[in-house]
């Protein structure tokens, strides 16, 4: 199982998600769980953001990176699609 690490915008994101739309971030909450199981389940990014994926959650996305040797995923960004990529 790989440890899910939020990174202080991430984390800036996510709280800031909790107090606007609350049934998007119980939806974001349990796709973070499920990055614990599978952190390959997102999409591969291309070009400058290569090595990231990204996770589709409704209209929000979950920007991340995966270090298999420290078996930890880290969650770069949370925000909406039409936003996260600029």
């Amino acid at each position: 199982m790989y440890k899910v690490i939020l990174l202080p915008e991430a984390e800036k994101s996510y709280r800031k998600l909790s107090s606007s739309d609350r049934s998007h971030f119980l939806r974001v909450a349990q796709a973070l769980e499920s990055l614990k199981e599978n952190p390959f389940q997102g999409k591969p990014l291309k070009h400058r953001l290569k090595g990231q994926f990204s996770l589709r959650v409704g209209v929000y996305r979950i920007i991340y990176k995966v270090e298999k040797q420290k078996i930890t995923v880290y969650i770069l960004d949370i925000g909406h699609r039409r936003y996260i990529y600029q």
